[in-house]
């Protein structure tokens, strides 16, 4: 049996909850390896233990630490603060970037996300007990870590990979890979794999063609946002939340005591006003650019994982496309389209700021982001979506984020000097980018994606029952591939120890 697979952490996922026992399952029955689910709270406790879990767990812990110390009450602040820089030594970032990546503890973080729902955690707790909190939970992970010999992490998220990094155990996170219903596993926080890289250096690659439509989770929430987008599915939506409100009450489920109900009730009625309203500010078509040279900005949506924990070093969405505007060559365009899901949080008079911009356009939001993709002389991004598909494309980006898998792409300039965004642009409009070199690049980028991803088949956040044994033999050959292939080369070494990757003393496994 690999060394890796002596004893592996399990990190819930509501999602992919059924994947974890079949995933304890196979690794029981074919390398006999100790597995331990780590829960959060008693309804996913419960769950795996009416489930089977405790025939393929060797231990199921509720690992619900960091919010309940939030708002406990702090006995010695000086101590507090003491452990804290302690950690903040061995984890070379700050505890406020662990609070970026938390919708609650970092709330105010979220810069375009003000109005969404605002929680007992993030109002109710100061800074000291966040502290306490962050303290609280790399205690238990690093106390589990050793107590239960822990050679792998599998899920989690950025507090689970800063602690696997400082216990120098390999993590790896699955993470849907935008091309259909494919996934790969990431090796940090970032959703960072060097083997992509490696690949497309090494030529290898599976063809998959090119992307003619969203990937498929994309378009499910598209389908379900447009579908309430009415008077009747507000009523609906107020109605079932209320009535769940209650039955959480009743039943003292934590989660009932999460979310204030009031914002929560707002939060509905500001996306059903919302949407109206910027269908009224967001009007232009697609089409309505026809024969204009233009750049692109999706927005992104706040707060998110794949905004504040994948770009903690730039999360600053109005600047970066006031910057842009600014830039931009005379008689060129910014086209702005709003992320649906995000509706209801922005700020007040969000999107009046990017309208009074002179030389941006709003898109009306139902318009499809891969077709703006297609017909924009270059997509800028953070780390979205889009950005992903124009560099698959073929078609220049601009991204401020600096972790995005397509980064290393010769058609894809990662931002991290501002004052070389006007150059950046210009490069767009001048013709110095070898477009049919980006092109060919694109094609071997996806088929190097493609290489070290699998597929998940009918397995969606909507249908979490549905997988098969060939998708569970894909999920677990990549798993296994991701721990032992990637010791060759000398910048994969480099990015694994950096990143969180298989450590030095299992790099021989």
């Amino acid at each position: 049996m690999p060394a890796f697979l002596d004893s592996v952490a399990f990190m819930s996922r509501p999602e992919a909850r059924f994947l974890n026992l079949a995933a304890a399952r196979r690794m029981k029955r074919e390398y006999g390896a100790r597995t331990h689910m780590y829960a959060v709270g008693p309804q996913e406790m419960a769950f795996y233990r009416t489930h089977g879990g405790e025939a393929l767990f060797d231990t199921i812990s509720d690992a619900d630490v960091l919010l309940p110390n939030a708002l406990a009450p702090v006995a010695d602040r000086e101590a507090v603060i003491e452990r804290a820089r302690a950690y903040e030594a061995r984890l070379g970032t700050t505890f406020n970037t662990l609070a970026l990546s938390n919708r609650h503890l970092g709330r105010g973080y979220a810069l375009g996300g003000f109005h969404f729902p605002r929680s007992r955690y993030s109002q109710d707790s100061d800074y000291f007990q966040m502290l306490q909190a962050f303290n609280a939970e790399l205690d238990f992970w690093l106390e589990e870590f050793e107590s239960k010999a822990t050679t792998l992490v599998v899920n989690g998220g950025k507090m689970l990979a800063c602690a696997a990094r400082m216990a120098d155990i390999p993590f790896r996170t699955m993470v849907g890979a935008r091309i259909g219903n494919d996934h790969f596993w990431a090796w940090n926080e970032f959703f960072e794999n060097p083997a992509i890289e490696e690949s497309f250096h090494a030529g290898e690659g599976a063809d998959v063609g090119e992307i003619e439509a969203p990937y498929l989770s994309h378009m499910v929430m598209r389908q379900r946002f447009i579908r309430n987008a009415n008077l009747l599915s507000l009523a609906k939506n107020l109605g079932w939340t209320t009535a769940r409100q209650v039955y959480w009450r009743l039943r003292r489920y934590k989660k009932g005591r999460g979310y204030y109900y009031r914002d929560v009730l707002k939060h509905f009625v500001r996306s059903y006003t919302g949407y109206r309203k910027l269908r009224r500010i967001a009007t232009t078509r697609l089409a309505d650019l026809d024969g204009k040279s233009f750049v692109f900005y999706p927005l992104h949506l706040e707060p998110e994982h794949a905004f504040q924990t994948l770009s903690p070093e730039y999360f600053y969405q109005l600047s970066s496309i006031a910057a842009v505007s600014r830039d931009l060559p005379v008689g060129r365009f910014l086209a702005v389209k709003e992320h649906l899901n995000a509706i209801g949080s922005r700020p007040d008079n969000f999107y009046d700021q990017i309208a009074d911009l002179k030389n941006v356009v709003m898109i009306d939001p139902t318009e499809f982001g891969l077709e703006i993709v297609r017909k924009a002389a270059a997509t800028i991004t953070v780390s979205g979506t889009a950005g992903f598909e124009a560099a698959a494309m073929g078609k220049p980006v601009i991204a401020f984020g600096r972790h995005n898998t397509y980064n290393f792409l010769p058609h894809v300039e990662a931002i991290t000097d501002e004052s070389r965004l006007r150059e950046c642009l210009r490069a767009v409009f001048d013709g110095s980018i070898d477009l049919e070199r980006a092109a060919a690049d694109g094609r071997r980028f996806l088929e190097s994606l493609a290489a070290n991803s699998f597929d998940l088949g009918d397995h969606t956040h909507l249908n979490l029952h549905e997988f098969d044994e060939k998708a569970l033999d894909d999920f677990f050959a990549m798993l296994i591939r991701s721990l032992k292939g990637t010791g060759d080369s000398a910048k994969a070494r480099e990015s694994i120890w950096t990143t969180g990757g298989l450590p030095s003393r299992l790099a021989a496994q």
